[in-house]
């Protein structure tokens, strides 16, 4: 098992943010998901869309977080994740699961919505978005 992409999910968490420069980080961790996730069509266009930083146009309080999100967007991937926990069981996913219940899909959805959040990291107004 490789637990690379984990542990650098895991840095920014406990390091202080002072110390990370945000745009090697992401570029860092993209070339673990690579390696780790091979470079399939799928993987490369999360890499072009995805990164880690700071969103800070968010309605409510927190109002700056540190996380996943869609590159060049103040959208966290957990934020969508949340919207996708509204969804009922797509047509997809029923063929490739078709004893999957609505409420098991359901908790997987919220599942993985609260593992981003426990990645994502509150902080203050005076931490420089330029990190």
């Amino acid at each position: 098992m490789d637990i690379r992409l984990v542990k650098k999910l895991l840095t920014p968490i406990e390091s202080n943010l002072e110390d990370i420069d945000l745009k090697k980080f992401s570029g860092e961790l993209m070339q673990i998901f690579r390696e780790i996730g091979s470079e399939t069509p799928d993987n490369l266009n999360c890499c072009v869309h995805i990164d880690y930083g700071i969103v800070s146009d968010l309605q409510f309080e927190p109002n700056r977080i540190l996380g996943l999100k869609i590159k060049d967007k103040d959208i966290l991937l957990s934020d969508v994740m949340n919207a996708v926990e509204d969804l009922e069981l797509p047509s997809q996913v029923r063929e490739y699961f078709p004893n999957l219940s609505l409420d098991e899909w359901r908790a997987v959805a919220r599942m993985v919505t609260m593992i981003l959040i426990s990645l994502e990291k509150v902080i203050g107004s005076h931490v420089n978005d330029s990190l």
